[in-house]
């Protein structure tokens, strides 16, 4: 009881300080969720933390508690883009043409999962909260409305944020199982005051960042032999809004003007779509297993996917929606005594529209992603840590399909023409150890 009471203790102060969300729903952490998804049979002694925050409703199932840690990192190769027009006269600059750089960032960090029981008796219920907290800079915000400058948005700083989720799984009946969760992630707004005088220049900066939660909700049917879940997402919007008041004075003649000026650019500067997932897992062999979901993004309710500016001096708002998609994962898990081997494919179709009759270049093509994942497991390290663990690598790799993207008109930006596409890991080691 001691246990369970300081792990909660430890967890909750955990989840209210930090809380995002979704780089865990993107890539998975652990080899479970990276690999071959949440809705795998267990068959091992050392059961993977993460794919049960996942799944909340599977939390129902355990009846001893489990820790996971570890870490993920990624790197994009994206195809370069040079000699296309990156300026014109509906842009508010003059004609030019150069190139873009595609080169961002990489990620690195470390994840945890933590699963714990807290009724045996029936009917059982267990507690989960899990998540990744990137090394570095804990945090990059991308804001911008000069939305026709070539960009890949899923990739260029998607990832470099925390995520945290945490769920609560109940087993009420028979073979059903119920899950609740939360992903925790904030909003944020910012006032800037400029004071541009010649005499004594100043400025003055409030920022407010608030905490909110999206819902998860899950259900699931398990026996021996099978085991089907549905999940629901509800989405997650980092929603930014600037507001900037820049004033200027002026003398002419001994007397002063004031010009005061009023910026606002508000938009997403992260965004998680509702979503809706069906999966099922059952065995082929007694030692080969297969799980397979599809996933419903719901991209097209998203209210302003583009950054809008406003201003005292003019305005930039764009008519843009995403579209909705359907991904389909399916993997396989083969256990060999300690040993496991995983393997796994899923197509995501891209949720961006065609831009061939804009200025607007915002980049992402279908995608095919081939994970692979290994782990063993181990009863004590030699005697010195007598609880049984599991060691597990796994990797993501993500093949953009190439794709040329031309302009109706020649003088629009990007006009000139240029080839999208590229590839994206990600890889990570974790361990997961019964307490």
């Amino acid at each position: 009881m001691k246990l369970k009471f300081w792990m909660i203790i430890f967890c909750v102060p955990t989840l209210l300080g930090v809380g995002n969300a979704s780089a865990v729903l993107d890539y998975g952490f652990g080899s479970q969720t990276s690999v071959v998804g949440n809705y795998q049979r267990v068959s091992k002694k050392v059961v993977d933390a993460y794919s049960y925050v996942m799944n909340p409703s599977r939390l129902g199932e355990l009846r001893k508690p489990y820790v996971s840690f570890g870490f993920l990192g990624t790197y994009g190769d994206f195809l370069p883009i040079k000699d296309v027009v990156i300026g014109n006269h509906d842009t508010g600059k003059e004609f030019r043409i150069g190139d873009v750089s595609t080169d961002y960032d990489e990620t690195l960090g470390g994840s945890f999962a933590l699963v714990l029981p807290l009724r045996e008796k029936w009917p059982h219920i267990a507690f989960g909260c899990g998540g990744f907290l990137p090394f570095g800079d804990l945090m990059k915000v991308k804001l911008s409305s000069l939305n026709y400058i070539p960009s890949y948005p899923m990739y260029d700083g998607r990832t470099q944020r925390p995520s945290i989720l945490a769920s609560l799984g109940l087993h009420p009946f028979p073979n059903f199982y119920v899950g609740f969760g939360t992903n925790f992630y904030f909003t944020q707004t910012a006032q800037a005051y400029l004071d541009l005088n010649p005499d004594n220049p100043g400025q003055i900066i409030n920022m407010q960042v608030r905490n909110n939660v999206s819902p998860l909700v899950s259900l699931s049917y398990i026996t021996d032999d099978l085991a089907m879940s549905f999940n629901y997402r509800g989405k997650s919007d980092y929603k930014t809004e600037t507001l900037s008041i820049a004033d200027v004075n002026a003398s002419l003649d001994g007397k002063t003007a004031s010009l005061p000026t009023q910026f606002i650019l508000n938009g997403s500067s992260f965004y998680d779509p509702h979503e809706v997932e069906l999966g099922v897992g059952l065995p082929l062999w007694k030692k080969l297993s297969f799980s397979s979901s599809l996933t419903w993004q719901m991209w097209a309710l998203q209210e302003n996917p583009l950054g809008q500016f406003e201003s005292s001096i003019g305005s930039s708002a764009e008519d843009f929606k995403y579209r909705d998609t359907v991904v389909a994962k399916i993997g396989l898990n083969w256990n060999q005594g300690i040993y496991s081997l995983r393997s796994g494919y899923f197509y995501s179709p891209t949720h961006v529209p065609d831009q061939s009759d804009s200025n607007l270049n915002i980049l992402d093509t279908n995608k095919h992603v081939f994970t692979l994942g290994a782990g063993f497991q181990l009863d004590s390290i030699l005697g010195a840590i007598d609880h049984p663990m599991g060691f597990d690598l796994h990797m993501q790799y993500h093949a953009l399909e190439e794709k040329q993207v031309d302009k109706i008109h020649p003088d629009q930006v990007g006009g000139g023409g240029y080839r999208i596409g590229g590839r994206f890991f990600t890889y990570g080691l974790s361990m997961s150890m019964e307490l």
